[in-house]
């Protein structure tokens, strides 16, 4: 039986978290709401990290399950489309094309446009059993081409400064695989070779993090606004700062010392995990309009933030609680 890994649990909610910030804080509404949004810019790559971690922790890793793992994702995805298809239907009378609707969400263009997350996660799934292979016979091959990803990532986040366009950006998130490739794999790097990985002393841990957070933060703000005219985090998942920031939190933390209370309250939110990502935008558009103070006004605008994941936590808790239907939130 695998030993459960609680500092990884700790990082995905922390995570979500933080990707549901990235949907409600608007930067521009003061110094905190910006350094929020910028300091949450590590998420999802967090969440290719944890991704990669988990499924490098297995024994094995064959075709028949990723097929099924494929294949409940795609399941999940279709059936919440169409339990939308026929709410729709019974309160507009109005028939909509959700299996249309369905293939665009991985292409980050359908109602759940949030799902090409795990467009891209299918796609890692699929060449997985190659990665293991790769790491368990040639672990050097495996670094090199983790650090040619990097190199990759690096380089364009470079030529962007230099021209003045993220280039990321001509590319829909879904097929960002270079980006996604590199932390997917450095996680699975890391749960590899676990062991031999030393854990630093929690003055050089707390010194580290605060650093690198700092220059993540700073290179965002200072180049947005000076070369790409804004701040848009996604177009800075492959910059070197980001990267750091990204090994430094998840060094930080996936081996922490939690006490009892912590890990109790981790055993009952990980299960909401993907409720809370699967809901959260259908949530905070039912407050916004409701409400829209909430996005005028700085302070209010943090408060939407908590209020949405508070929320879109109850909803997935309730969910995960009736049989059968719990499964619309388990991948």
């Amino acid at each position: 039986m695998e030993q459960r890994e609680y500092g990884v649990d700790l990082l995905k909610i922390m995570a979500c978290v933080g990707v549901v910030s990235l949907h409600t804080i608007n930067g521009s509404l003061g110094i905190i709401n910006r350094v929020v949004t910028l300091i949450c810019s590590l998420s999802i790559p967090i969440f290719f990290m944890c991704s990669g971690y988990v499924m490098f922790l297995k024994k094995s890793i064959s075709y028949r399950y990723v097929v099924k793992k494929v294949i409940k994702i795609l399941v999940i995805c279709y059936l919440w489309e169409m339990i939308h298809a026929i709410l729709y239907f019974l309160y507009y009378h109005q028939i909509r094309n959700f299996v249309k609707s369905f293939f665009l969400d991985f292409l980050q263009k359908g109602l759940f446009f949030h799902f090409w997350f795990l467009g891209s996660l299918i796609i890692l799934y699929v060449i997985l059993p190659i990665l293991r292979e790769i790491e368990k016979r040639t672990p050097r091959l495996y670094l090199g081409l983790i650090i040619f990803l990097g190199a990759i990532c690096v380089c364009i986040d470079g030529i962007s400064v230099f021209i003045g366009e993220q280039l990321n950006l001509l590319i829909i998130q879904t097929f960002r695989l270079w980006i996604w490739l590199f932390y997917y794999m450095l996680g699975g790097f890391i749960a590899a070779h676990n062991e031999n990985i030393n854990i630093w002393t929690s003055k050089r841990k707390n010194f580290c993090v605060v650093i690198v957070l700092f220059l993540a933060i700073a290179w965002q703000w200072v180049i947005g606004m000076s070369c790409f005219q804004g701040i848009l985090v996604e177009g800075f998942y492959g910059s070197l700062p980001v990267i750091m920031a990204t090994i430094c939190t998840f060094l930080f933390v996936y081996k922490a010392n939690l006490n009892n209370a912590l890990i109790s309250l981790l055993k009952r939110g990980i299960s909401c995990i993907m409720g809370v990502y699967i809901v959260h935008p259908f949530v905070l558009a039912v407050i916004i309009h409701f409400i829209p103070i909430f996005g005028t006004n700085g302070f209010f605008n943090l408060i939407f933030w908590m209020t949405t994941v508070f929320l879109s936590g109850v909803i997935a808790w309730v969910i995960g609680k009736i049989p059968v239907i719990c499964e619309l939130i388990r991948i």
